[in-house]
């Protein structure tokens, strides 16, 4: 890199990125200490309010439950006197039974069958004068042996009681109603904070007793608040939580259960109230850390400055007298910490680099001098590679010529192996002709026609005396016999010519139309024609079949219904016919002697055939199937090695591929030509 496109950028000078990082892992440090702080003096604060409220709401429950278990008590003070001294007292004496209880509004005794046997009321008879006493629930819990304490209720003047009932002896109930005045009064003297509220409600969600007595006289109830309600429904002991109340505020608060009955008192602070020493904290928290972190930046800006930022600017201003090539200059630094040791190192490097400058000078001499000997070399190099590309390119040409050349060698081999077996046929098919001829001529030596003559000469000596000849003279009378003799040796002798005057001619056409299938064949080839793959087979094996006649080679065909095929007909015949010939040398070869060729065709997918040629002779080793391929491999004595080589070449050239398979020696071979049924197919 050069040094010279370095420039100093007062934005991210090492002062500045210092003094960023250092204030910003303060301000972190410095925030992580205040966030710790504040939540412990709030959760601190927190646990105090809930404290206080829970031994506050601990004695009002304390005092709820006295009162309740005192207004009990009298009633089982009154069940003492049994049931006698209860019918003898009158309404009178059960007044004044209320009147020295202040607390009770109503006390009223029932038999079994919830008729009044006796009651005492301050004012009026609410209970006695109910119809549907045996119908209420406080008689039927207690008529059920149970303590019943009932909810608030509000009589025609307005004002709250609550019932209490108890079983008393002799299967009656005692009730009696209680009024709320001391309950209230518990309620409201609870006192904590300046905004604290208590109330109490059952686990029915009615409210007893609420220290704002807006809440009681609209008989508002916790079911309409579902946070509350649930609250109080599955909490079965004390319980101190944040929440919002029934005037909307969020409160702290706290829930104790009043023993014996399913009364909850309840109280509530604001959270305003309850964390504003919290808040205060945080507050002073946080200005102290802000002072705190501004004393340490600038303490540590003026120790930085001093003792890292200065002398690096000293070292940087040395530097920069280096970089502008004053290799003379040198750093003096009285410092002896890394800086100092960092200015020694760059005077060290000084020294160096002016020793090396000289050396580069030098060196720059000889490279001088040595990069014109390398030209010269170079441009007698270039010349040497020229001439190797001329020669390369000539290469290049003569071997393409050859390419050509092998080729049409290909091509010739391929015209030259279907002449061969058309010569070789027409050659086989003229020594039946020279069989035939013989025969004929033979006959013809041995013929019995000159006897003709002979008894035509007889006759004509005996011209004026033939009948006489034929009765008398020995020999006239033989003739007759003679002629029908001769007439059924020269009716044989005729047939026999007859059958191979028509053999020799069957012969003769078959020699046409050889020789009129290889006028057809030999015409110019990378002619495509579309052709039946059948007739393709069978025009093969007729340049083959006088040789596999010859060594009684049967022919099995196995031809499947596949479409035509496009291809070039002279390459499909010279690969055929090579495969014939090698299947019918391959039988000649073999030890079995039922001798047979099977030509197969058939279609194995969409748009592709498949010729199969297959044998019952030597077979192929193993080791030779991945080698019959190669040009000039062979396994016959008058063999080339050129046919297969050839023939795989022009399945290729065709689009189709040429391959075999066999079972090992005396198993037989199949050789199989796969062709698309139209050029440029898969095959």
């Amino acid at each position: 890199m050069n040094i010279n496109a370095v420039r100093l950028n007062p934005g991210k000078s090492l002062q500045r990125q210092i003094l960023l990082i250092f204030s910003a892992t303060l301000g972190l440090a410095m925030l992580g200490s205040v966030l710790g702080v504040g939540r412990i003096v709030e959760h601190v604060e927190k646990h105090a309010w809930q404290d206080r409220q829970q031994e506050a709401a601990l004695r009002a429950a304390e005092t709820v439950d006295n009162f309740i278990k005192r207004q009990i008590h009298v009633l089982r003070l009154i069940d003492l006197f049994g049931l006698d001294e209860l019918n003898q007292l009158d309404a009178g004496e059960m007044t004044d039974l209320v009147t020295y209880s202040p607390d009770l509004l109503e006390i009223i005794l029932l038999d079994s069958q919830g008729q009044v046997v006796t009651h005492g009321p301050r004012d009026n008879a609410q209970l006695a004068n109910l119809f549907t006493i045996p119908q209420s629930n406080w008689f039927i819990q207690a008529r059920l042996g149970r303590v019943y304490i009932g909810d608030v209720q509000r009589a025609s003047d307005g004002s709250s009681y609550i019932v209490i009932s108890i079983p008393v002896r002799h299967s009656g109930v005692l009730a009696a109603r209680l009024r709320m005045e001391v309950i209230q009064q518990v309620v409201e003297n609870l006192h904590f904070g300046l905004a604290g509220s208590s109330f109490i409600a059952d686990r029915e969600g009615a409210i007893i007793a609420h220290s704002d007595h807006s809440i009681t006289d609209r008989g508002m109830r916790l079911n309409d608040h579902p946070e509350l309600f649930a609250l109080l429904r599955t909490s079965s002991a004390s319980w101190a939580g944040e929440y919002v109340n029934l005037q909307g505020v969020r409160v702290v608060g706290t829930t104790i259960p009043v023993p014996d009955s399913n009364w909850m008192i309840i109280t509530e602070a604001p959270q305003s109230e309850a964390y504003a020493a919290s808040h205060r904290s945080w507050q002073t928290l946080v200005a102290g850390a802000v002072f705190v972190a501004f004393a340490l930046a600038v303490t540590l800006s003026v120790f930085m400055n001093r003792n890292f930022l200065s002398p690096v600017k000293f070292l940087l201003a040395g530097v920069r007298h280096i970089k502008e090539g004053n290799l003379d200059h040198r750093i003096a630094m009285r410092q002896s910490n890394e800086i100092g040791q960092v200015a020694v190192a760059f005077n060290e490097m000084t020294e160096r680099l002016q020793d090396r400058e000289r050396h580069v000078r030098e060196q720059t001499a000889a490279l001088l001098e040595a990069k014109s000997m390398l030209e010269e070399r170079v441009r007698e190099r270039t010349r040497e590679l020229e001439e190797q590309v001329l020669a390369k390119e000539k290469a290049l040409a003569e071997l393409a010529e050859a390419q050509s050349s092998l080729l049409e060698m290909s091509r010739a081999s391929g015209m030259a192996e279907v002449a061969t077996g058309v010569l070789h046929n027409v050659g086989n098919v003229l020594n039946s002709v020279n069989v035939s001829c013989n025969m004929i001529l033979d006959q013809l030596r041995e013929s019995r026609v000159s006897n003709v003559a002979r008894v035509a000469a007889m006759l004509t000596e005996a011209e004026g005396e033939i009948c006489r000849f034929m009765s008398e003279d020995p020999r006239g009378l033989q003739i007759p016999a003679y002629l029908r003799a001769l007439a059924q040796a020269l009716q044989e002798e005729h047939e026999n010519l007859r059958a191979e005057t028509g053999s020799l001619h069957g012969r003769i056409d078959h020699i046409k139309e050889i020789v009129t299938m290889q006028q057809t064949y030999g015409r110019v080839m990378g002619v495509t024609e579309t052709l039946s793959p059948e007739q393709l087979m069978e025009d093969a094996l007729k340049l083959n079949i006088e040789a596999l006649n010859r060594h009684h080679i049967s022919i099995v065909r196995d031809y499947a219904p596949v479409p035509d095929v496009t291809v070039d007909r002279h390459k499909v015949l010279q690969i055929l016919l090579n495969l014939i010939n090698n299947a019918k040398y391959a039988c000649t070869q073999g030890s079995l002697e039922q001798k047979a060729v099977t030509l197969r065709i058939f279609s194995p997918g969409p748009g592709r055939v498949r010729m199969e040629v297959s044998d019952k002779g030597m077979g192929i080793k193993p080791d030779n199937l991945t080698r019959i391929f190669q040009h000039g491999f062979t396994t016959r004595r008058d063999g080339h090695g050129f046919g297969l080589h050839s023939g795989a070449l022009a399945a290729r050239d065709l689009g189709g591929s040429l391959g075999a398979h066999s079972d090992g020696p005396e198993h037989g071979a199949t050789f199989t030509l796969e062709l698309p049924c139209t050029p440029g197919g898969v095959a």
